[in-house]
């Protein structure tokens, strides 16, 4: 069922989807690439953090985590995992959770999402669940473009992009939320994380972030004392994705690949939902680079990891052929989807 799902909504996308020859003039597309520059083997600290921030992703499906509102009248909660969920790394961080939203964006969204605080890790983390149920299928499948005025010529899947920006301001400035927690704690890093479609939101939200963090620093420079040597206007954002599917066309690709941020697409083997929409016939491209598991039975081992770059690509995950779901539930051993 699931797999006709996919074929008919491929068919869909390139009807409607596909660019047309107007739009290709003012368009350069990537040549193709089989063979783009690629590091074979990762660092053990980056490796740590890919596999403490998939606990994270995982957390956000956990109900308890994401869809019992918290009010800045409420106080917040700690942060915590089912059993099944296999978290133990977030479970010790005893982050606690100052904001969770469950978001309606018109008939077709169901959003989840929660900002924490890791106090023993000077963190704020936003965090994304993937998808469950129907209505955020069919809203996968809603593969229209929407125009982008971030960037020059770039678009975006419309369904995705207008239920991100539907949130976008609450999530900022929301009581509790992010703007609130880094008038807090000036100091603490940024990470935003997401599995499957939560992977797409949490790479608009790094860079929604990043952008307003200008904006957020003049506002918050009467809380902090400017002698602390804080820049908030240049903090850096981290962002985590897990088998995310492609959400932009070339330009804003390229766009994302370009922004000084630290972005971590994290992909593996066999996982089918990134290499959907499709790049060819429908135009949609993955930002650069992809951080690939070539050896998902063995993910803790640093040479089993490959640094791929360039928006076109033949390597990595997108040489998969597989369409076994579960495999994209599955990153560093862990079901991310327990909690559903």
């Amino acid at each position: 069922m699931l797999l006709a799902i996919i074929l008919i909504f491929y068919a869909i996308g390139f009807a409607v989807a596909a660019p047309g020859e107007s739009d290709l003039v003012h368009r350069k597309r990537p040549s193709p690439a089989n063979n783009p520059p690629k590091q074979v083997g990762i660092s053990q600290g980056v490796l740590d953090n890919l596999s403490r921030y998939s606990e994270w992703a995982g957390a956000a499906y956990c109900r308890n985590n994401a869809e019992k509102p918290v009010s800045k009248s409420r106080g917040s909660r700690f942060l915590k995992c089912y059993t099944e969920a296999d978290c133990p790394d977030v479970d010790q961080d005893h982050a606690e959770i100052t904001w969770s939203r469950e978001f309606k964006a018109g008939f077709w969204a169901d959003l989840h999402m929660f900002v924490a605080v890791a106090p023993h890790r000077n963190e704020i983390v936003l965090a994304f669940r993937g998808t469950k149920g129907i209505a955020d299928r069919l809203l996968n499948g809603e593969l229209l473009w929407s125009r982008v005025d971030w960037c020059e010529h770039c678009k975006a899947h419309h369904g995705w992009w207008h239920a991100y920006m539907d949130v976008q301001k609450s999530i900022l400035e929301d009581a509790g939320a992010l703007i609130d927690q880094i008038k807090l704690h000036p100091q603490y890093k940024i990470v935003v994380v997401g599995h499957s479609i939560g992977g797409v939101f949490a790479q608009m939200a790094g860079i929604g972030i990043r952008r307003r963090l200008p904006e957020v620093a003049q506002d918050i420079d009467r809380y902090i004392a400017m002698d602390k040597g804080i820049d908030v206007a240049h903090k850096p954002v981290e962002v985590y994705s897990y088998g995310s599917p492609r959400f932009a066309n070339d330009h804003f690709a390229q766009w994302i690949t370009d922004q000084n941020y630290t972005n971590f697409r994290v992909t593996r083997a066999d996982d089918f939902a990134v290499r959907w929409p499709a790049e060819k016939f429908m135009g949609y491209y993955h930002a650069s680079p992809e951080y690939f598991n070539s050896d998902p039975e063995h993910p803790f081992n640093p040479s089993n990891w490959q640094v791929v770059y360039g928006l076109t690509s033949n390597e990595g995950a997108s040489s998969g052929n597989s369409l076994d779901h579960q495999k994209h539930e599955y990153y560093f051993g862990r079901k991310l989807t327990a909690c559903m």
